[in-house]
């Protein structure tokens, strides 16, 4: 994937389409709405604590970055 938004049901298709090895799928919420509901497989990293994380993400597969409406997620992207 580039950096680009995509909408919710293309994101449902690129999960069916692709090994759980290609990707790596990061909640950019807060820990509470983590909790309250999240993507299966999703890994959580709020965005605030992405940047002391970025060496830890994987740089060979893609990152898919979510969350509520779409501002935070595109920050981190």
């Amino acid at each position: 994937m580039q950096d680009n938004d995509i909408s919710c049901d293309q994101l449902r298709r690129y999960i069916r389409t692709h090994h759980e090895s290609e990707y790596l799928l990061v909640d950019v919420r807060q820990p509470g709405e983590y909790r309250n509901s999240h993507i299966p497989g999703a890994h959580l990293i709020p965005l605030p604590q992405l940047v002391q994380n970025m060496s830890a993400l994987p740089a060979q597969i893609d990152l898919v970055f979510y969350c509520h409406s779409g501002g935070r997620s595109a920050a981190a992207a």
